[in-house]
């Protein structure tokens, strides 16, 4: 089964570039469905990054992180291997794979991969390496094959 994979720090990024293209027909139509999925991951994301920062900052009696000035507010007793900890943990859930699978969507999605394959607009920053990202996790799923 065809499947795009993708690094949870790469997800947004993906989803701001796909958002902002100018697709139509099918195309777009598999843009949406995989922003979609893409939302979702996200979601997942920061719902399991709200669970490690729990281990390390404050929380209120409902359980939800306390924020003070637009910053969680770190325990008192936090060690520095803790926020080392914290910073590991941080980076290892960054760097974790999502899978956005083909099943349901696959003729939606392999139209927005033949639009993206043949972009005709020029990309620099942010846009570039999004849609290199993109792209390449596209192939090698196709060389997986």
């Amino acid at each position: 089964m065809k499947t795009i994979k993708l690094k949870n720090n790469e997800v947004v990024p993906v989803f701001n570039f796909l958002q902002e293209l100018e697709l139509v027909g099918q195309a777009s139509r598999g843009r949406t469905k995989f922003n979609k999925r893409l939302e979702e991951k996200n979601k997942e994301f920061n719902e399991d990054l709200t669970e490690i920062r729990k281990d390390y900052f404050e929380v209120d009696e409902a359980g939800e992180l306390v924020v003070k000035d637009n910053k969680f507010q770190p325990k008192e007793d936090m060690t520095d291997e803790q926020k080392k900890e914290l910073k590991d943990r941080v980076k290892e859930l960054e760097e974790e794979e999502v899978e956005v699978s083909f099943s349901e969507y696959s003729k939606k999605y392999e139209a927005l991969f033949e639009a993206l394959d043949k972009l005709d607009v020029p990309l620099k920053g942010q846009d570039a390496f999004a849609y290199d990202q993109l792209m390449t996790a596209y192939e090698e799923n196709e060389e997986e094959k």
